[in-house]
């Protein structure tokens, strides 16, 4: 009841910025962008404390089989509609495989997703998101143009609580992914896009000198 309310209030905060938008200078237009950012970011803070409250009351038992593409597809579509100054693209082919997870799967992805973009530092956030199947496991790869991860916060990133030195998210993005990773029997890491190149291994999510992050996540195909 009370995330419902928030995000009512939050719809109409909107909602009563964009129609200002029109009707103030470019100094006036600046506050108006600067105050949809903060409410998209308050919205996904009432997502992310939803998934995270139903995490604790996880059924470690209750997993079943999902197709992947059309769960990766969904998460990108609704990143490409809440994300300003974003290219969200999915490079190559998605394998037609099901995958091990619950419900909360999608929440995963749109994690994911959302650091991708949020922790950028370009005028315009470029993630690119490709999938393959190998050894009974499916990998999900999101690459994106930021400035990476320093080797020395590759895993404690996903620490409850752990932010970057400028964010304005919540930390408990990356946890709860790692938390439903770890419970479906996958993995997760981060990798360099620059070095991925350098040692001759780039996938279709990685383009020459780029610069970035990879979130590399390995979830189990379900039996």
């Amino acid at each position: 009841m009370v995330r419902h309310d928030l995000r009512n209030n939050l719809q109409v905060v909107s909602g009563h910025a964009e129609a200002l938008a029109d009707h103030v200078d470019e100094a006036g237009r600046e506050s108006v962008e600067k105050i949809l950012h903060n409410v998209e970011t308050a919205v996904g803070l009432t997502r992310s404390a939803r998934d995270l409250a139903e995490v604790m009351l996880h059924d470690s038992d209750a997993e079943g089989a999902f197709w992947l593409r059309p769960v990766l597809d969904a998460q990108i579509e609704e990143a490409r509609a809440t994300s300003r100054n974003a290219s969200i693209t999915l490079a190559g082919p998605v394998p037609d495989v099901r995958i091990t997870g619950d419900d909360l799967l999608p929440s995963v992805f749109r994690n994911l997703l959302k650091n991708a973009v949020q922790h950028n530092d370009k005028q315009v956030a470029e993630v690119v998101v490709s999938a393959t199947e190998r050894d009974e496991m499916a990998r999900i790869q999101i690459a994106d143009n930021g400035p990476g991860v320093s080797d020395d916060r590759k895993a404690e990133i996903f620490g409850k609580g752990e932010m970057g030195l400028e964010s304005d998210g919540t930390g408990i993005g990356l946890y709860l992914v790692k938390t439903l990773v770890d419970s479906y029997g996958g993995t997760i890491r981060i990798e360099d896009r620059a070095d991925r190149n350098r040692s001759g291994s780039q996938s279709q999510a990685d383009e020459n000198d780029a610069e970035g992050a990879v979130f590399v996540v390995d979830l189990p195909l379900a039996a």
